[in-house]
């Protein structure tokens, strides 16, 4: 994948706002976060405690692939959808619940029975393969994933309405529907899958905080605290974009078995060179763009060669190797050495432990762009390094909010009152915040409580879990 697509669905998903909070440090970004106020009514523990649920059990779900009814929708919601409509949607899903135009927000949502009826088949399939192109790369295309957002943003707002009209049962069969559809689209071997797969989670906790406010509401404790964490892996799309360098030709992957000429090789990277877009990067990473071929073989040709022999190469050997093919191999060892110290010290150490340690990530970030031969890598790392924050999002929420519905579980046991401390909570337990490994900060202020997490590296006001809580009288 070039770093220009990368990069453009980040932006897409609203990841690069987060470097303003970044910039200013965790002391002004958590003064900016934006409260989000909850009143909430009490609620006991449904009997049996997983009565309702947020994602359809094994033994519920049939035969088959989700991935064909997904694209069927999407199909059908090309056809069928004015091109205002979306619009219309994403503000009436900004709007407060009690402000909906119910008729006209009903009459919408006919228009995609048949849209919904097939993500709704979807949802309860066993498996969802979507078998994409992968050996095309950064080329590859996929043009079902705005549809899939689009779907999703129905979805919430069917949710909504049926929270606003107090048809609860409704209102889960809908958010059940929704969080099987993101966990289906965020499981698939490419970034772009998981990003979309959790801008779907996150539109879905947005309907289930008003879910939760609602007068009579079903506690979702047990269905929330059912989710599978990490709700989104991303995971294996590391592997594949970084440990596979997947949007390489053969040639790049495989340098020592590649049969070309002197020329063809100029090709290759000529065009590997014209697909990174012309920016971004550090240090040598931003210097190579616009670099004829040749140019990059002056400038790493010799530490190449170096490079090569010190692996045991004999020097009249690697004399002989057409230097652009001696170039490729630097590059790609440098590709692996870099990759697995990211991959090492970013993906594969517990969130709570890396982000206590963004000094050796920065180092490894900026080594990778700076070293001649990590410039490759050095293109997707700031990017990479967002992403695995932004999959750790939805996880914070959820766990924010099964402490609001443990709190709602205590106001239903103390005659309506919050608690003074988290500790005082004895009807579930209350999760920690899974960014640091540490409990949510909670401070009792009269008849409201404030419930948050310290702001994180890429957090934007937006993103930060900020509640402030009150019981409905």
């Amino acid at each position: 994948m070039t770093k220009a697509f990368l990069s453009g669905m980040l932006a897409t998903f609203g990841i690069c706002a987060a470097v303003t909070a970044q910039a200013q440090g965790p002391d002004q970004a958590a003064a900016m976060a934006a409260v989000r106020t909850l009143t909430v009514h009490p609620a006991i523990e449904p009997t049996p405690a997983l009565k309702y649920r947020l994602l359809p059990t094994f033994y519920e779900r049939k035969p088959g692939n989700a991935a064909t009814l997904y694209k069927t929708a999407a199909l059908l919601l090309v056809e069928h959808r004015d091109a205002t409509l979306m619009d219309k949607i994403a503000k009436w899903n900004a709007t407060p619940l009690a402000e909906l135009p119910q008729e006209e927000v009903a009459a919408a949502l006919a228009q995609f029975t048949d849209v919904l009826h097939y993500v709704e088949l979807g949802a309860w399939r066993e498996r969802c393969e979507w078998d994409w192109p992968l050996e095309d790369g950064g080329n590859m295309l996929l043009p079902d994933m705005q549809s899939y957002r689009n779907i999703a943003r129905v979805l919430v707002l069917r949710a909504r309405l049926q929270v606003l009209k107090r048809d609860y049962a409704g209102a889960m069969r809908t958010l059940e529907t929704g969080f099987s559809f993101a966990a289906h689209v965020g499981h698939g071997p490419v970034l772009i899958n998981d990003l979309v797969g959790i801008y779907i989670t996150n539109l879905l906790l947005d309907a289930t905080e008003d879910f939760v406010q609602a007068p009579d509401a079903p506690s979702l404790y047990w269905a929330l605290s059912a989710l599978p964490s990490p709700f989104v892996d991303i995971g294996p799309a590391m592997e594949f974009e970084l440990g596979g360098m997947c949007w390489a030709p053969d040639e790049l992957k495989h340098p020592e078995a590649a049969c070309l000429s002197p020329a063809g090789w100029a090709d290759i990277f000529g065009h590997q060179l014209a697909e990174s877009g012309g920016s971004g990067g550090d240090g040598l990473a931003r210097g190579v763009f616009g670099l004829s071929p040749l140019a990059l073989a002056l400038v790493t040709y010799t530490d190449a060669k170096q490079h090569l022999i010190g692996k045991g190469e004999a020097p009249d050997r690697v004399e002989a190797m057409p230097v652009f093919q001696v170039v490729a191999i630097y590059l790609r060892d440098g590709w692996r050495v870099s990759a697995d110290e990211a991959l090492k010290w970013w993906w594969y150490t517990p969130y709570p432990q890396a982000r206590t340690d963004l000094g050796r990530i920065d180092r490894v970030f900026t080594e990778a762009g700076t070293k001649k031969y990590g410039w490759l890598v050095g293109l997707l790392m700031p990017a990479l390094g967002r992403a695995r924050f932004v999959a750790m999002m939805p996880d914070r929420r959820i766990a924010a909010l099964r402490a609001v519905e443990a709190i709602r579980l205590h106001a239903a046991a103390t005659g309506g009152s919050l608690p003074a401390r988290l500790e005082d909570v004895r009807q579930a337990p209350i999760p920690l915040n899974p960014m640091t490994g540490e409990p949510f900060a909670y401070e009792l202020q009269g008849n409201r409580a404030i419930l948050s997490a310290p702001a994180e590296r890429w957090d934007g006001p937006d993103t930060q879990v900020n509640y402030e809580i009150e019981i409905a009288k």
